[in-house]
């Protein structure tokens, strides 16, 4: 089951991606040499769920090679990580096709405030602090 992003929520999608140029980047690749600035969707595996090489190659397509294409995870995907995946930058996901989509949504609507900066568009609470002491400063003076 192919499961979108679409305004933090995930939405089931049916059809296939016959039209899209996709490649499928293995765990062992550092993402940094893979040619993904011509493909519009990049399939990354989490073979399970302790295995974490996928989260590092999200973060380095979006925030170092400019991929802004559909990031597709697939693989060992649970709900504790869900969230984890789509701050690293995972635009879409392949799940069994029990999973529990409400729960996976649940999971994306847990935490509203980050403290860390991620590849997602989050403000982490740090900086809208550093905002509005700077706004307040302006103000008084």
């Amino acid at each position: 089951m192919l499961l979108k992003l679409e305004n933090n929520r995930l939405e089931i999608t049916i059809g296939d991606d016959a039209s899209h140029d996709v490649m499928n980047l293995a765990n062992d690749v550092h993402a940094l040499e893979a040619d993904v600035l011509n493909v519009d969707i990049v399939v990354l595996n989490f073979p399970t769920f302790k295995d974490g090489r996928a989260y590092t190659q999200a973060r380095q397509l979006r925030e170092r090679a400019g991929f802004t294409g559909d990031l597709r995870a697939t693989g060992d995907i649970i709900r504790d990580q869900i969230l984890y995946m789509v701050r690293c930058g995972f635009t879409s996901f392949e799940v069994a096709p029990e999973t529990d989509v409400g729960g996976l949504n649940a999971a994306l609507a847990e935490f509203s405030d980050f403290y860390q900066p991620a590849a997602d568009v989050a403000v982490p609470v740090w900086m809208r602090r550093q905002r509005a002491g700077r706004e307040q400063l302006r103000r008084f003076a």
